[in-house]
């Protein structure tokens, strides 16, 4: 049975943003992207920042993902619309520091 959250996103086309925060592995399909300004609120201050806007699609459901991180935008660089990839984020403490980095290849 739908709730009425999952009704209300279906209804109006909401496309989801799209988390690696849970360590899994995401299988995805790329769609497109493009390069975007993003203003965020932080604080009291609203900040810009430049990244990329990607769309994916996982199990079939359209998903959206913005970063400015460059480890997750150089190896999509080398990622063809339309080509599967295999997206995980693995979290390791270095010297007392979180470092997140993305494991990214194209699926075979």
């Amino acid at each position: 049975m739908t709730n009425a959250s999952q009704q209300f996103i279906k209804e109006e086309g909401i496309v989801q943003n799209l988390s690696f925060q849970d360590g899994k592995i995401h299988l995805l399909k790329y769609i497109k992207s493009e390069v975007q300004t993003k203003t965020f609120q932080d604080g009291p201050k609203e900040v810009s920042k430049k990244g990329v806007a990607y769309l994916f699609t996982e199990n079939g459901e359209p998903k959206k993902y913005f970063t400015s991180a460059t480890s997750f935008i150089s190896p999509m660089s080398e990622v063809q619309e339309d080509e599967e990839v295999i997206i995980q984020m693995i979290k390791r403490n270095i010297n007392g520091q979180i470092r997140s980095p993305f494991v990214i290849e194209k699926s075979k």
